[in-house]
């Protein structure tokens, strides 16, 4: 595992020292970790959607329906 330092604003450490105890965190590295993995997962969605969006526009543009794609997608599974 690697290391990382960061340097808070004092009115922010308060705040996450104030969570930490609230939440029964057993530290602010466990707190950090929580809400970094939280924050990658939330960017993550938005790149997903973003792609998704982007291969449905793609489709319209086509001519390919919503129900064409359910169409073919279950003709697969009952193969």
């Amino acid at each position: 595992m690697t290391s990382t330092s960061i340097k808070l604003p004092v009115d922010l450490q308060f705040q996450v020292d104030s969570l930490v105890r609230e939440f029964d965190f057993e530290t602010q590295e466990d707190f950090f970790k929580e809400a970094i993995r939280d924050k990658v997962l939330e960017l993550q969605k938005i790149l997903f959607f973003q792609g998704t969006d982007m291969v449905a526009k793609g489709l319209k543009g086509k001519k390919v329906s919503s129900k064409d794609i359910l169409t073919a997608f279950e003709s697969k599974i009952h193969q």
